[in-house]
């Protein structure tokens, strides 16, 4: 179905005309040439004022301009560690505080429209998220019983993690009616996405820049080897662009990919290059069998016009990334994960790794009814030792299905299933006509990424976001397009009895 995007309101016109709202785009821009400033000046002053600054930007733009103040949301996710990289490596030592705190903060603004409005949602199809919420909720109070070795500030971090991407989702959820402004800021906001970070992506690993090898070895605890973070020299590292690791950029990454295909941007094709090529180099070998995935569920959920058009799509893309990743020094580093992928999976030392770590833990997590409440990327705790510290298994990092099961429990684990499989059913059982292909795309960015959670925790933070924001988007456009064929439906019938 074929709609005109509703338009944000404009009151002003913006620099040249593409800066629009002008003051909008002039709070944007002051936060952006404050942190230049400060990061060249007194970079100290930036730990606390980053955050508080992006808070007040946010709370204005959600105020006035929701469609901005989303778009603001999503950069933020995408950008914040990098900035707070900059200001560790200013600062020549690792700042204070979260990493996200200033993404989990911008996106946390939106909760007001959860407060007001997250109950009443039940009478227009709102019952998936307020059965997530509630399960959250339940666990976030349960966390402050049983997760005594964590003080209050880190189970509120941890809280902000899993919350923030839900609020964003249901916020966009909630904005159904301007369904089509939102959607294409969705797709500008994951092209230019695609660009700069894969631009970045690049450079990083040509360059190997003084921050990101600051960054490797202060900031990621020392935590320096090839197999997880590359090691920190140019075309050694394995790229995570402006984000916080490897891991969460593929996943974010792949959104944007899956919607190239779609996009009609001129600027596509500079996006393919540079986006395709940073994603193989991240060498996340999950990350590129959640895209397969996702792009195979994407090919058989559109017509066939469409699918020939995305044959010939993957077929342009292959003639634009396949000389750049078979050159050096691109090859090297791409061709030995590659290996990894198409070699036997039984000798994969990360793979027997992370089952023995998953048999270890699966039945502890399955006899967990009350859970233990919502955790970081911190161990699994599994009990308490002697001392009456609290003993852990695996990481929080390498298995999402146990996260979910042991920090839920099965009281909070089966209306938050109950939810995200109720949001499911309703996308891929709506009628081709309720679904554009941004939803579409959407739709199979969020299976590709809940397979994913085999190997990765994607509950919370930069994690969770792709997920939900997905779900947002998607769940927005069923409810905008099922509602406008219900109003055309009643005229219709309403013309046919006045004849």
């Amino acid at each position: 179905m074929n709609s005109r995007p509703v338009a944000q309101k404009k009151t002003d016109k913006g620099l040249f005309g593409i800066l629009e709202p002008l003051e909008a785009w002039t709070a944007i821009l002051g936060l952006i040439f404050m942190i230049i400033l400060f990061l060249i000046a007194v970079p100290q002053l930036l730990v606390p004022l980053f955050p508080l600054a992006s808070l007040l930007v946010a709370i204005f733009l959600y105020s006035r301009y929701p469609v901005l103040y989303v778009g603001f949301s999503w950069w933020m996710w995408f950008l914040a560690p990098f900035v707070r990289r900059l200001i560790d490596y200013r600062c020549s030592a690792v700042t204070f505080s979260s990493y996200h705190l200033t993404s989990m903060l911008v996106a946390s603004v939106c909760g007001v429209t959860v407060y007001k409005k997250l109950l009443n949602s039940y009478r227009t199809g709102g019952i998936p998220f307020i059965l997530c919420f509630g399960s959250v909720f339940y666990a976030f109070v349960v966390a402050f019983v049983r997760q005594t070795n964590l003080d209050f500030g880190q189970i509120i971090t941890n809280a902000m993690g899993w919350f923030a991407p839900m609020m964003l989702g249901f916020y966009v959820y909630t904005q159904w009616r301007e369904y089509p402004a939102f959607r294409d800021n969705f797709q500008k906001v994951f092209l230019w996405f695609v660009i700069v970070t894969g631009s970045y992506g690049v450079f990083q690993f040509v360059v190997a820049p003084e921050w990101d090898r600051f960054a490797l070895i202060q900031a990621m605890g020392g935590m320096v080897n090839a197999s997880w973070t590359g090691v920190p020299e140019p075309f050694g590292i394995r790229v995570w662009s402006t984000m916080s690791n490897p891991f969460t950029f593929a996943l974010n990454m792949m959104p944007g990919l899956i919607l190239l295909f779609i996009s009609k941007s001129k600027l596509r094709y500079l996006a393919t290059g540079v986006g395709y090529l940073s994603f193989l180099l991240s060498k996340s070998r999950t990350g590129w069998y959640s895209y397969l995935i996702s792009l195979f569920i994407f090919f058989f959920s559109i017509k066939s016009k469409f699918q020939i058009r995305l044959f010939v799509t993957v077929a342009s893309i292959l003639l634009i990334v396949l000389p750049l990743a078979t050159v050096e020094p691109f090859s090297g580093a791409i061709s030995d994960r590659m290996q990894m992928v198409t070699g036997e999976i039984e000798d994969d030392h990360s793979y027997r790794v992370r089952m023995e770590q998953f048999n270890e833990g699966i039945d502890h997590a399955l006899q967990e009814y009350l859970g233990w409440g919502l955790m970081g990327i911190q161990g699994i705790p599994t009990g308490f030792d002697l001392t009456g510290q609290i003993k852990s298994v695996t990481s929080g990092l390498d298995n999402g299905y146990l996260v979910v099961v042991v920090s839920l429990g099965w009281l909070g684990l089966i209306p938050y299933a109950t939810g995200l499989g109720m949001m499911l059913y309703r996308l891929f059982s709506a009628p081709p006509s309720q679904l554009d292909l941004v939803a579409v795309a959407a739709r199979a960015t969020i299976v590709g990424s809940i397979i994913r959670m085999i190997t990765t925790n994607i509950t919370t933070g930069e994690f969770a976001t792709p997920i939900w924001g997905c779900l947002g988007i998607a769940m927005a456009a069923q409810k905008y397009y099922s509602t406008k064929e219900k109003v055309a439906k009643i005229a219709s019938h309403s013309s046919t009895s006045y004849n």
